[in-house]
């Protein structure tokens, strides 16, 4: 049987609760990421970020469509396309959610794909999962939220 430190534990019913809102896909993807954390969290972090950054590049591709941003955005890194978005007029209204993508995106998504390189390091990475992930839920939320808002429907 695996175990995780209790400070990381998220009961399920609460993680239920929290993806509720979520379509089918996107839910399910989520699933596999919380699979990943009652394993290892910071694997689970990882994975919800890895769904973050999906839906990113799905938003790209939905103002590409729409002629907001030039046609190259979608190959950008997730960080860079936020950019685009938080500067394109017709997703002005929603630049709190975008500007939250990208603060999960800068705290906790580089954190989870590289090794730690020192003990201090790996210190705030372990403590942060708990935290990390269930913003992840959240961003993934609002983020989806606000770009339906505005007329781009993003899913997996």
């Amino acid at each position: 049987a695996s175990c995780i430190p209790l400070i990381q534990h998220l009961p399920e019913s609460e993680f239920k609760s929290e993806i509720k809102p979520l379509p089918k896909k996107i839910r399910l993807a989520v699933r596999g990421a919380f699979n990943s954390y009652q394993n290892s969290p910071s694997n689970g972090v990882k994975d919800i970020s890895e769904t973050l950054e999906l839906l990113i590049i799905k938003a790209a591709k939905g103002v590409e469509k729409n002629g907001w941003v030039p046609n190259s955005i979608s190959n950008k890194s997730s960080a860079d396309i936020l950019d685009k978005l938080n500067s394109c007029k017709e997703c002005s209204s929603i630049r709190a959610e975008i500007g939250r993508a990208r603060s999960y995106i800068k705290s906790y998504r580089n954190k989870a794909h590289h090794t730690p390189k020192n003990k201090k390091d790996a210190y705030i990475k372990y403590q942060d999962c708990l935290h990390g992930f269930r913003e992840g839920i959240k961003c993934i939320l609002s983020f989806r939220e606000a770009m339906k808002k505005v007329g781009v429907n993003i899913n997996i």
